[in-house]
């Protein structure tokens, strides 16, 4: 298991440089589209769908690594309430749940990127296929899935008394 978590490390972490490194040129891409704008009056062409589509891969990046380390927002106070064991419980059965549903949403978006690659159907203003949009999404979901599966065999481990 320490294997996989060493390879689940570097993957997130990886994803995590790629996605720092998006979030800074869309930065920079901001700040000199509104120059442009502002001094000349011409604006960099595609700007939206650039920032868009960016976020999207950021999003998808990340959201594994999110949970990955923790780092997600999660409302408990409700489930503060519970002893440990009913906690531990609930958030092994709110995984399971969630490893049962995302391969009907990775073969759902694996329909829609065969149905966008074979209308080759594009963004509207720069022209960017929409096939590799939902293949980044794709790509996302099943890293989450994957560490779904490596949280589920956690939980399945028997827990060591110190």
């Amino acid at each position: 298991m320490k294997t996989v978590d060493k390879y689940l490390r570097i993957i997130f972490n990886f994803f995590d440089l790629v996605s720092g490194y998006i979030i800074l040129a869309l930065g920079i891409m901001i700040v000199i589209n509104a120059m442009l704008r502002a001094l000349i009056g011409i604006p960099i062409l595609g700007t939206y769908e650039i920032i868009t589509y960016s976020n999207l891969v950021v999003v998808s990046f990340l959201i594994g690594s999110c949970l990955y380390k923790n780092s997600h927002v999660s409302v408990d106070f409700f489930i503060d309430k519970f002893s440990k064991r009913v906690r531990t419980a609930l958030l092994f059965i709110s995984e399971l749940i969630a490893f049962l549903t995302f391969p009907v949403i990775i073969w759902s978006l694996v329909k829609r990127t065969i149905s966008y690659y074979q209308a080759y159907e594009c963004t509207d203003v720069l022209g960017i296929p929409l096939f590799l949009m939902t293949a980044v999404i794709i790509l996302g979901v099943v890293l989450l899935e994957a560490l779904l599966l490596f949280r589920i065999f956690l939980f399945l481990q028997p827990q060591q008394k110190s």
